[in-house]
């Protein structure tokens, strides 16, 4: 991680009205020093949460160290797994990365401001909402164990399906039901279109 992209993404980041992020797993080193603005993005009197960071789990379930700093400072962070593209649209400003872009080696970064461009990336990479909350809405924590529901976004029969549950505590190898999770009764099957 390079402290230019930091200064950069800072820089961005000052009066900007709204942020989404889609990080893969790595240990996201960038994401300390952006904190304090995304909280004074986030605090805005606004209808939907206006940051949204989607960050993929560790297999357990877990959030990084720095994803959990983020949550307790009032960000919202959200796990997802998979998480394919590693981007940052803010405002009409986006960046996309080959590795996690506040990872340790985000690879070729790119910076683009186009309105109409960050709209597009915008619509079509945002979560939509149904049976797991979508992009500018608050996760849910397991009433069991703690840890934040994980949006899942797995395949089914070809179609994208969308289910939405704990890893640990419905994990199959704890509920005796079907592979990988026992989110059979939390799917959503509407269709094949995941993201608005």
């Amino acid at each position: 991680m390079t402290h230019d992209i930091i200064k950069l993404l800072v820089a961005d980041l000052a009066d900007a009205r709204s942020v989404d992020m889609w990080l893969p797993r790595a240990p996201l080193l960038g994401l300390k020093p952006l904190i304090p603005s995304l909280k004074l993005i986030a605090e805005q009197d606004v209808d939907t949460e206006p940051v949204t960071v989607w960050v993929e789990p560790d297999p357990d379930g877990y959030l990084s160290a720095e994803a959990m700093e983020a949550r307790r400072g009032g960000v919202n962070i959200r796990p997802c797994t998979p998480i394919l593209e590693s981007s940052a649209v803010i405002d009409d400003v986006v960046w996309t990365s080959t590795g996690s872009l506040l990872g340790p080696d985000p690879g070729v970064v790119l910076r683009t401001r186009h309105a109409g461009f960050a709209d597009a990336v915008r619509r079509a990479q945002r979560r939509r909402p149904g049976i797991a909350p979508g992009s500018g809405q608050l996760g849910d924590d397991c009433g069991r164990c703690a840890r934040m529901l994980v949006r899942f976004e797995v395949g089914r029969r070809g179609l994208p399906t969308v289910g939405y549950g704990c890893v640990h505590c419905d994990s199959s190898s704890r509920s005796g039901r079907g592979p990988r999770l026992a989110l059979r009764d939390r799917l959503d099957l509407a269709g094949p279109h995941r993201r608005r």
